[in-house]
């Protein structure tokens, strides 16, 4: 069975494969290289092919633009949460064992742009509250210091620092991950205001303070922003 793709051309010397989060096969290819050629590195590549998309299939989906319904699903600090809508006189969400409950004033139970809005809003809140708590801790255990924290939607980073400016970002969408990976995030980017860079020196001090780290980082992969 042949194997369906994605080409676009490019300017570069060589074919590359890669395989999206959905599983979308995607060919990046000199012009000059003809379609027959393409398809014959395709097949010789088949194997890998089809395991790295039996992979990505495994991965567990964080759906970024969800409505907020009573009943859906939605991953919490790693874990598949249903959400349940609770009319009240106050708008907050808390946890309550599977069940990730969504307070709401009655008069908005039926306002989608309400729901979504403030779902989302509220997620970020408690995602600031854990984020500045590993920072305080890890920033006084290393004797650092930053200026300014931010949350922003990213598609292809959990975080970002610029040391310059001793400022930091973080992505909103962590809220959906896994609290150790969450942690290590943190310590990832706090590391770079001592190193730039992603160095043998820089990953010996993410070592010094979290041995495991690796374990944490690789937890990240296992879900899939969508």
């Amino acid at each position: 069975m042949s194997i369906e793709y994605v080409l676009k051309r490019n300017a570069k010397k060589n074919i590359n494969i890669t395989i999206k989060d959905d599983g979308t096969v995607v060919v990046s290819a000199p012009k000059r290289v003809s379609i027959a050629e393409i398809n014959r590195v395709i097949e010789r590549k088949k194997e890998w092919i089809e395991k790295a998309k039996s992979k990505q299939s495994q991965k567990k989906i964080i759906h970024t633009d969800l409505d907020i319904r009573d009943g859906e699903k939605i991953y919490f600090l790693g874990e598949l949460k249903t959400i349940k809508i609770i009319p009240s006189k106050a708008t907050g969400i808390f946890i309550e064992n599977d069940d990730i409950c969504f307070e709401v004033k009655e008069k908005y139970l039926n306002n989608q742009d309400y729901l979504n809005t403030h779902f989302y809003y509220a997620l970020k809140e408690k995602l600031t509250l854990i984020l500045t708590e590993y920072m305080n801790m890890y920033l006084k255990v290393m004797n650092l210091d930053v200026n300014t924290m931010k949350l922003r939607n990213m598609r292809s980073r959990f975080g970002t620092c610029m040391p310059t400016k001793k400022e930091i970002l973080f992505n909103t969408y962590l809220i959906h991950y896994p609290l150790e990976s969450i942690e290590y995030v943190v310590l990832h980017e706090v590391s770079h205001l001592i190193h730039a860079n992603h160095s043998a020196k820089f990953y010996n001090v993410i070592a010094k303070y979290m041995p495991d780290w690796k374990f944490r980082k690789n937890k990240l992969k296992e879900y899939s922003l969508q």
